[in-house]
């Protein structure tokens, strides 16, 4: 139980991003958080890295002031987690429609393939820029009533709802190379890599379809409506 693991991807026998998706089975709820620190710059890597569940991505030779910056945000992500945990023990449970978590949360969704947290999508970005690589294709896709799901919802179908959305979303561009994390308040961001992308209209239609097919995994009148926007 560590708040955070260090990791080269190169290594002998195992190379540390195949130890970072292991340390992810072993640590769904992404407990412990995970960055690689690294000589290797290529775009594969970076992106096979956060794929795999990494957090953050430090590039070497280290900049002492770079990984005091890094290190000082690793600890405020590890002091909002325990101050998020020290208020759902402290709430009742006594009212089942009591959230513990707050509209605009950036939530780490159930476990879906190529979903990652908002914040390591973030830190993506931010080495993608860094290293100079060429951006992805970037979709903003809302969740339209989401604000009246959550005030109709607890927090478990809350987030069952919006990981229904992250799962139609991946399954639209499945086998694509994709990065989707949910940016709170209905909001989800998706990053693709130069695929031909489908019209935004297309797109939702495909999304909202697929869900009004599981509108029975919904509680009643609780079914998300999603907006696509452009790239």
């Amino acid at each position: 139980k560590f708040d955070c693991i260090f990791v080269d991807i190169k290594m002998p026998e195992m190379d540390g991003i195949e130890l970072t998706g292991i340390l992810r089975a072993i640590d769904p709820s992404r407990r412990t958080q995970i960055v690689m620190v690294t000589a290797m710059s290529e775009r594969q890597h970076i992106d096979r890295a956060f794929l795999a569940g990494a957090d953050d991505y430090i590039s070497k030779p280290l900049d002492e002031m770079e990984f005091k910056v890094r290190l000082a945000s690793i600890a405020r992500i590890e002091a909002e987690r325990q101050r998020n945990l020290a208020m759902q023990q402290a709430l009742t449970s006594a009212n089942q429609r009591q959230h513990l978590i707050e509209f605009e949360d950036a939530l780490t969704l159930p476990d879906r393939a190529g979903g990652i947290p908002y914040a390591a999508l973030r830190n993506h970005f931010k080495t993608i820029s860094r290293l100079r690589h060429p951006m992805r294709q970037g979709i903003g896709i809302s969740v339209e009533n989401a604000a009246n799901l959550f005030v109709r919802t607890t927090d478990a179908e809350f987030v069952a709802a919006m990981a229904s959305v992250a799962e139609e979303i991946l399954e639209t561009f499945k086998g694509a190379e994709t990065l989707l994390a949910y940016a709170g308040a209905g909001d989800f961001i998706f990053m693709t890599g130069p695929a031909v992308l489908p019209t935004s209209e297309a797109f939702e239609v495909q999304i909202n379809t697929a869900l009004q097919g599981k509108a029975a995994l919904f509680p009643p009148d609780c079914l998300p409506v999603v907006h696509v926007g452009n790239v």
